[in-house]
């Protein structure tokens, strides 16, 4: 019968004073066929019968006794003359079949080695490019390819030679022959971790991240500052026992903090490092400290910038990291016209409070200047004396210009009352010594 229950062929053996055969749904129930001469070459009375339908080329039957063939008939119209539509019974591909409830001499059924290659046994976790549903010629080579998301003990997402298949349902599931592909799964993560991974699979001899959220770091970032907030793990692939296996490498799961986040002007120029190590992280693990410089060796730090931005611990559980903000480096200020006119002073980072005298020629922008007094002779109006405290910034100093403005002038010194007495005193005695003849 075919798999929709319709009839697909029948064969029946008569056992009288001759045995014969008949084709049902080909001939007369009349009908009566003798074997050939083959079939009086079997003297046992034990007979074992295969019966094979070759529908390579038309509906040809094949008759065995005992691996012995006692008729091969190719089908016809004319040979079937007793079922005008002989084919579409003979034709149909056989699914199961029934002994007839009149059958008094079979003693058991079994069906017969496969002579072709049969839909091997496989992983679930590879495909082949071959469909043995019909069955196919020893021989006939198999490519084996990965599943996505799989791949083989080396990383690879196919086999790289074809097998040839064999006779039957070959297993490719355990053994030497078998065609297995791995990958790693990534585990659950609780969010307290605050840390992900890149992948949620991965195949053999390749890695995932295991990666802090952004402004995060480990915990342990003071232990390897080179691993601060990314931990490379790999699926590792072993041979042993037979299929073999793949594991992740590293199944620990560090806890990762909230950094301080840095606030940082556009275009701010810095660049930081973290333990002498560069990092371009806006933000800093807590408990460590950033150390700062300018990017361009002709800038500098702005006057009250310190080269350190540190992130203090957070011990409460409810608290959270502070937030640093950070001045951008600038260019600095020219003070040596300046130091032509004026004796300056300044106040540096260290002691803020005070004005010190001023050595060198270049100074952070938003440095306060004091201009101490003027050099030589010169003097400042005494109703601008107040006035000469000024800072390194755009409103005194002109940074394309690269010189101060807006700042008070030094003049000649004034004559006093009782210096011009004295002087006019000393003209009248050189006039009156001329009139006189006096030397």
């Amino acid at each position: 019968y075919s798999k929709n229950e319709y009839v697909a062929a029948g064969y029946q053996i008569y056992f009288g004073t001759k045995i014969q055969y008949r084709f049902a749904y080909c001939q007369y129930l009349s009908t009566r066929k003798d074997f050939n001469s083959n079939f009086d070459t079997i003297s046992t009375t034990k007979r074992v019968w295969k019966v094979i339908i070759d529908r390579s080329s038309g509906v040809t039957v094949i008759i065995y006794c005992n691996d012995v063939e006692v008729a091969r008939v190719t089908l016809t119209d004319s040979y079937c003359s007793g079922r005008n539509n002989w084919n579409t019974h003979w034709g149909a591909k056989a699914a199961k079949l029934t002994f007839d409830k009149d059958d008094t001499a079979s003693d058991f059924y079994k069906a017969p080695p496969p002579t072709q290659c049969l839909q091997p046994k496989l992983s679930d976790t590879v495909t082949i490019d071959v469909d043995f549903s019909t069955g196919k010629p020893p021989g006939t080579e198999i490519k084996f390819t990965c599943k996505p998301g799989f791949g083989t003990g080396q990383g690879l997402t196919e086999f790289a030679d074809a097998v040839p298949c064999t006779v039957g349902n070959t297993d490719y599931t355990t053994g030497a022959d078998a065609k297995v592909c791995f990958q790693c799964a990534t585990p659950s993560l609780d969010s307290s971790k605050n840390a992900d991974y890149s992948a949620k699979t991965l195949l053999p001899t390749k890695s995932v991240n295991y990666d802090c959220k952004d402004g995060y770091s480990f915990d342990t970032v003071k232990t390897d500052a080179k691993v601060r907030n990314t931990k490379k793990i790999n699926c590792a692939y072993t041979s042993l026992p037979a299929p073999g296996a793949a594991n992740l490498d590293d199944l620990d799961q560090p806890q990762c903090l909230e950094d301080c986040r840095l606030t940082l002007l556009t275009g701010h120029g810095l660049q930081f490092t973290l333990n002498k190590l560069p990092t371009t992280e806006e933000s800093v693990p807590q408990d460590m400290e950033y150390e700062m410089t300018c990017k361009d060796p002709t800038k500098s730090l702005p006057f009250g910038q310190k080269n350190l931005a540190k992130c203090d611990k957070v011990t409460d559980p409810t608290g959270s990291p502070a937030e640093i903000t950070l001045k951008g480096c600038h260019d600095p200020c020219s003070v040596a016209k300046l130091k032509e006119t004026y004796n300056v002073e300044w106040k540096t980072t260290a002691d803020p409070a005070n004005f010190v005298s001023l050595s060198g020629n270049e100074v952070p922008k938003d440095t306060p200047l004091r201009l101490a007094s003027c050099v030589g002779d010169k003097v400042f109006k005494s109703d601008e004396k107040t006035k000469n405290e000024i800072t390194c910034s755009d409103s005194y100093y002109d940074f394309t210009a690269k010189k101060f403005k807006n700042i008070i002038g030094c003049y000649d010194a004034p004559v006093k009352d009782d210096d011009k007495n004295k002087l006019s005193f000393a003209n009248s005695l050189k006039v009156n010594a001329a009139l006189f003849g006096c030397p």
